[in-house]
Parts: C-alpha cells; structure tokens; sequence
C-alpha cells in the first residue's frame, strides 16, 4: 500500500489556519517535488508525440 504524502507545515498551524498564501507555497514546493520524481521522456519521444 502506498504511503501518504507527508506535507511539512509548521506544526503550531492546522489547515484551516494556513492563509491562502501559505496553501500556496506549500502546494507549490509538494508539486515540484513530485515533477521532479517524474522520469524525463527522450528528445525522440517528445518528436514523436509533437508530429
């Protein structure tokens, strides 16, 4: 079974507590992590798919 996404968020604040900028930096570090995750496509397939 997978596990969960751990978010680090400082732990005196609870969601409903975050302003929607701090929701947002968060929601933006979390995603760039899992971009990075992702396996890069060769240059040949990204020709393939753009033809």
């Amino acid at each position: 079974m997978a596990k969960k996404p751990v978010v680090a968020v400082a732990p005196s604040k609870r969601w409903s507590e975050l302003t929607d900028e701090e929701v947002d930096q968060i929601v933006e570090r979390t995603f760039s992590k899992m971009v990075a995750k992702i396996p890069k496509p060769s240059e040949s397939e990204q020709d393939d798919k753009q033809s």
